[in-house]
């Protein structure tokens, strides 16, 4: 489960989904906690130094929380791009999720993880279709084109395109 610090704590409590008690209760209970900002704001968007106060605050927050360190992050909105992922790896995870693209996740791309929401309804015949093998390559070259287009860069320095995203056969 990842977990957006700001509402834990108090500071809005529009997006609590869960408080810190039941948070360490989960933790207890063999669920991992990872962080996903401090304020779920767009990273790619931010300053420097304010991307990196909700990395870190996130993790150190948690971190205090649990008792256990935070080894995962997720981009908020799946947004990310190079300097994005160094910094979450300089803060001190082990890799980070993104729910951009059907990623073959492999050691190469530790900071661009895919991971896959499954739906809270039914799934519908697009859902279907779009967890096929067919509907994920066609998400895999639309995935290719916006980030193309949204980000600097979205591979972590030395990773390479196939490697991240991969080819499914």
């Amino acid at each position: 489960m990842f977990v957006t610090t700001k509402y834990l704590h108090g500071e809005e409590d529009g997006g609590r989904l869960v408080t810190p008690d039941q948070l360490v209760e989960m933790q207890s209970r063999g669920v991992t906690i990872g962080a996903h900002s401090h304020s779920h704001r767009g990273l790619t968007t931010l300053a420097e130094t304010e991307r990196r106060d909700e990395i870190s605050s996130c993790k150190r927050l948690l971190e205090a929380l649990l008792g256990k360190e935070v080894k995962w992050f997720a981009y908020p909105g799946g947004a990310f791009n190079r300097q994005v992922a160094e910094e979450v790896r300089d803060a001190g995870f082990l890799g980070a999720v993104s729910t951009l693209g059907p990623a073959r996740n492999t050691r190469d791309s530790l900071y661009w993880l895919f991971r896959e929401v499954p739906p809270t309804d039914t799934p519908t015949l697009r859902d279907r279709i779009l967890r096929s093998r067919l509907g994920r390559k066609a998400l895999e070259l639309r995935t290719r084109q916006l980030l193309g287009r949204a980000l600097d860069s979205p591979f972590p320095s030395g990773v390479r395109e196939k490697d991240i995203l991969g080819r499914y056969e």
